[in-house]
């Protein structure tokens, strides 16, 4: 994961040194007395933590100056910018490709190694929300602590509703005043009306 990380803004802009440790002697104490400024933590990266991290709350750092480290995460600001710009170029990809699919479903799912994109439209106004969750590595399942909202899309221009012989009956926003619609034609008449989505 490509994350950009640095001192919390504020903290920075005081110049203060955050606390850091080799290591921590319990669930919450780091044994050492080191302070890192903001700049020995530009360039710093996610280190291999050798300890389990259900044992402890920090923030595991590698920086530039070859140093591995344990911080209190809330000392810390994580960027996620450019993954985001990758997950988005993802989205778009998809989108385009199975753009008809997203629409029939509604609540689109779709995996990779790494991430689950979920797709839908939660308020059937032909807006789509596209929601993205990290793969947990081990379990293969979708870690849904970790999700990134991306730009929603839109993908419906309008719903048509059309009888049984293709007679246009009205065009709708959502998708439930449509239902509505085909729902009363066909009470009214006995024939079955159909909708139909045009995409944006």
């Amino acid at each position: 994961m490509n994350i950009k990380i640095s001192m919390r803004w504020d903290l920075a802009e005081e110049g203060l040194a955050v606390p850091a440790s080799t290591t921590f002697s319990n669930y919450d104490t780091l044994d050492d007395d080191l302070y890192i400024t903001a700049q020995e933590l530009e360039g710093a990266t996610q280190g291999n933590d050798p300890a389990n991290s259900d044992n402890h709350p920090f923030c595991y750092l590698t920086l530039k100056d070859g140093r591995s480290l344990y911080f209190i995460s809330a000392d810390l600001d994580f960027d996620y910018k450019e993954e985001n710009e990758q997950l988005q170029q993802t989205a778009n990809e998809l989108i385009q490709k199975y753009k008809a699919e997203i629409v029939q479903e509604g609540d689109w799912w779709y995996g990779t190694d790494e991430h689950s994109f979920n797709i839908h439209c939660p308020d059937e106004d032909g807006w789509y929300q596209i929601n993205v969750y990290k793969v947990d590595p081990v379990t293969g399942m979708d870690n849904y602590e970790w999700m990134i909202d991306l730009e929603p899309v839109y993908l419906v221009a309008q719903y048509q509703v059309k009888n049984h012989n293709g007679t246009l009956l009205g065009e709708f926003k959502n998708r439930s005043a449509a239902e509505k619609e085909a729902k009363f034609y066909h009470e009214e008449t006995g024939n079955p009306a159909y909708i139909e989505e045009q995409l944006a």
